[in-house]
């Protein structure tokens, strides 16, 4: 399968590594710093197999791409599940730590009171 898309992008490529003629309307206003270059004006039928192979190149690039994406948010949900894991875990340490203090204070007033 291969999509409109793809196929879009294959020859927007092409075009900006000047592997197709643009149309008049899309070329730049400045002239390019090569001297123009005759080019095709039909696909050749050498040109096909190099085109499928162009598709199915950026078919596999286009999901290996969608692959990252997946990893990177599943590895920054993963991220923020850690960093609540570890404020829980300092508060529980300061409140146990604290509460220490407090209750060896309590204490010493008491004794000292007395």
């Amino acid at each position: 399968y291969t999509s409109p898309a793809l196929i879009q992008k294959v020859f927007a490529n092409m075009r900006r590594v000047d592997h197709i003629p643009t149309s008049p309307q899309a070329q730049p206003a400045t002239p390019p710093a090569s001297p123009p270059q005759e080019q095709p004006t039909e696909t050749s039928e050498s040109s096909i197999p190099l085109l499928n192979t162009l598709l199915e190149t950026c078919a596999t690039l286009s999901q290996k791409v969608a692959e990252l994406e997946q990893d990177k948010n599943t590895q920054a949900l993963e991220i923020i599940k850690l960093k609540k894991r570890v404020k829980k875990l300092e508060k529980k340490k300061s409140k146990s730590s604290s509460f220490g203090v407090d209750a060896a204070k309590d204490f010493m007033e008491t004794m000292l009171s007395d």
